[in-house]
């Protein structure tokens, strides 16, 4: 994926949907995604829109207790929310999914960041009114 210049838009439901549906376009096996932002603030919501537009049949929902759902072995979707440690995160052994054909989309990387590719594209959603503003870095 070519790096996007860093942006930032603030988003309805239908334009992230919009938005979502061309990023999914330029997404390909082995890219990373990360998603930072408040509890509720619509990383779980960006990445259902997101999945909707790689054609993943499978209902998509955040893995906060079992940390990874795998998608029509093509998507890693992570919930780091309740990681210790990056050091948790390896123990477990998720950095196989790292650079692996999946696509690999991170709900709170804080713990990892310093580990990942310098190609990832980093995505910060904040509330704005019944709006969100999407922040992009990558």
């Amino acid at each position: 994926m070519n790096a996007h210049k860093p942006f930032t838009a603030v988003f309805n439901l239908a334009e992230m949907d919009l938005f979502t549906s061309s990023l999914a376009k330029e997404i390909k096996a082995g890219q990373i995604i990360t998603l930072s932002g408040d509890l509720g603030a619509g990383k779980t919501t960006f990445t259902k829109m997101l999945c909707k537009h790689l054609s993943i049949p499978e209902m998509i929902s955040s893995p906060t207790y079992t940390y990874l759902n795998i998608y029509d072995d093509k998507v890693a979707h992570f919930d780091l929310y309740r990681l210790k440690s990056s050091e948790e995160f390896f123990g477990l052994g998720f950095e196989e999914y790292i650079g692996s054909a999946y696509i690999v989309i991170i709900e709170w990387p804080e713990k990892i960041l310093t580990y990942l590719p310098e190609n990832t594209i980093h995505i910060c959603c904040k509330h704005s009114g019944n709006k969100r503003e999407i922040s992009i870095n990558g």
